[in-house]
């Protein structure tokens, strides 16, 4: 993989806007708006020689998320809205397991901003999900369990500052180095000429199209009209058409952002879980969280990325636990987080990203009306590094690869009845995909 990448980037581009600053692009007003859907079926199927019992199953899942994002000088806003169902089935030597989950959620982040870009924000995250299972015996004895369960959370921030998405200056960095390179532009472009190619590139995805075709036709041609109506091509052609479709499809893959954002406010929340099993159980929780934030990316230049991101936060919550008896807690949590990393990007089908975390909470759970009350407290800090890469082999086949290596800190802090008090445990993951698109 360390080979591909070196080759990618001594395959790169010239250096001819080396020198282009991404962090001095302002994002016009743009609205994006993403529809996805997703289907997926398995199964098994074991004919077990000698015996009269198969074991057989299959699962199964449906979903779709919808993603809307909203930019202007005033207004800034992200929304997600999902919904999925899954479902599985399972006859392993007579012991019949059915399973399903349905769950719905909604996220909205709002930003108001003022002319000095401080702003006042407001949020809004709802889920709710249903879950069921029934396992029947080969005695025909049959157990039924169902969870629902809703949560609602209500965020309420001020801050200062904000994020340019500078993506769409780098593909046009991308475009006018590779059209540069064939001999198809008159001369290199101007600061100024590359904000507003880049502006009109950000301005055409605003645009919406049910049919894919049309909507490429509709960005190539805003796109080849500002080049020859500000007399930039030498040359079209062949050459021409197939660098600019090709940087077009494929040249902003990855997000970049440039600014800082300072946050401070409060979330004040509600979840309730039922669970029915041979008898009835739910559990409620109202909290209010109270957080500090600051996130900072910088694009060091066209080919490296650096992120900060920082959180002070406290939580207080009070919870009823309804199961055979009723027990009201009061829970206490605390928490400071830090995140680190660089990002490079040496090609447009390239990029890894790499850097350290660190995680320490504490959290104390604490009895109310009852005697003795019961109490205990956790401090617990996650230290790790990560490591993620990206490689667009072709239009069809792309590999990806992220790990994570982490030392993990536990201490009991309260409640000596509790044998597993104090430990120290490295622990670490990889995951690797090699996905193979058929159109």
């Amino acid at each position: 993989m360390t080979a591909l990448c070196l080759v990618g980037s001594l395959s790169g581009f010239s250096q001819l806007y080396q020198d282009f600053n991404l962090s001095e692009y302002i994002t016009p007003d743009i609205v994006r708006n993403e529809l996805d859907f997703t289907l997926k079926s398995a199964g098994t199927f074991d004919d077990g020689e000698g015996s009269d019992n198969d074991v057989k199953g299959f699962n199964g899942s449906l979903g779709n998320v919808f993603k809307r994002y909203k930019n202007t000088r005033s207004f800034w806003s992200t929304q997600t809205a999902s919904a999925d169902f899954a479902g599985s089935y399972q006859n392993d030597y007579g012991l019949k397991n059915s399973h399903y989950d349905v769950s719905l959620l909604y996220l909205n982040t709002s930003r108001f901003y003022k002319q000095n870009n401080s702003f006042f924000e407001i949020g809004a995250y709802l889920r709710g999900g249903l879950i069921g299972s029934k396992e029947t015996t080969p005695g025909s004895v049959t157990q039924k369990n169902h969870t629902n369960t809703v949560y609602a959370a209500l965020p309420l921030h001020v801050g200062k500052g904000r994020i340019e998405q500078v993506e769409d200056a780098r593909q046009a960095i991308y475009i006018l180095e590779n059209l540069s390179k064939r001999g198809v532009l008159t001369r290199k472009l101007t600061d100024a000429e590359i904000h507003s190619f880049a502006h009109t590139i950000s301005t055409v995805k605003n645009k919406r199209f049910l049919d894919s075709r049309l909507r490429m036709i509709d960005e190539i041609s805003t796109v080849d009209s500002f080049l020859v109506k500000n007399n930039f091509l030498a040359s079209g052609g062949a050459t021409y058409f197939t660098t600019l479709y090709d940087y077009w499809m494929y040249g902003d893959l990855f997000e970049r952002g440039s600014g800082s954002v300072f946050s401070a406010g409060i979330t004040p929340s509600f979840g309730y879980d039922e669970f029915e099993q041979s008898v009835s159980r739910n559990r409620s929780e109202t909290s209010v969280k109270a957080d500090v934030s600051f996130t900072y990316e910088k694009p060091v230049n066209l080919y490296w990325q650096r992120s900060a991101y920082a959180e002070v936060y406290g939580t207080y919550g009070y919870i009823r636990n309804d199961y055979e008896t009723l027990t009201k807690y009061n829970s206490y949590r605390a928490g400071l987080s830090g995140k680190y990393g660089w990002g490079y990007y040496p090609t447009s089908r390239t990029n890894i990203n790499f850097g350290v975390q660190e995680n320490i909470y504490w959290s104390k759970l604490r009895t109310i009306d009852e005697s003795p009350a019961l109490s205990n407290a956790l401090l617990t800090s996650v230290s790790s590094a990560f490591v993620d890469l990206y490689y667009y082999i072709s239009p069809q086949l792309r590999f990806s690869a992220t790990a994570n290596l982490g030392l993990l800190y536990n201490r009991r802090l309260e409640d000596d009845s509790l044998t597993d008090k104090d430990y120290l445990r490295w622990n670490g993951n990889f995951m690797a995909t090699l996905t193979y698109s058929l159109f």
